[in-house]
């Protein structure tokens, strides 16, 4: 019987030390960076009129960005209380500026600029609290950026 008991506490230990052993408190859990996201991860909800990111009751605040398939940035900005704040800018596969935009409150305000490929002006037009207020520049049939 002592040998049986022997090999039952022998196995014990093996097999605590075998699956990560150690005690609750040496479990090291990793903290998700909350104002930090890709923008894709981002939910928008109506009702309460903001963006966010695990709770709906819950805005998110902070930067986003959105990357193409070769790692490029596609689209950066900054989300205040839920809502789009600040500069807003998106670009072309190879990395060159497509497009700026400045929102306050989520509501566009001030200029918005599209570029071509070749970094020139497609469309210039000023905004006023979501409104557009006057288009100074567009060129038609120009690729830009979704």
């Amino acid at each position: 019987m002592k040998k049986f008991a022997l090999i039952i506490s022998v196995f014990a230990l093996f097999a605590m030390s075998s699956c990560g052993g150690g005690t609750p408190d040496e479990i090291v859990v990793e903290k998700i960076d909350s104002n930090y996201c890709q923008c894709v991860e981002l939910l928008f909800d109506e009702p309460y009129n903001h963006f966010y990111r695990f709770d709906r009751t819950e805005y998110f605040e902070g930067r986003c960005e959105d990357f193409y398939p070769n790692g490029q940035l596609k689209l950066e900005k900054t989300i205040v209380k839920g809502k789009n704040h600040g500069l807003q800018k998106k670009y072309f596969e190879d990395g060159q500026l497509a497009e700026v935009r400045e929102f306050d409150m989520n509501f566009q305000i001030g200029v918005q600029i599209n570029y071509t490929r070749e970094g020139d002006t497609a469309y210039y037009a000023t905004y006023e609290r979501g409104e557009l207020k006057d288009i100074l520049k567009i060129t038609p049939n120009i690729e830009t950026v979704q």
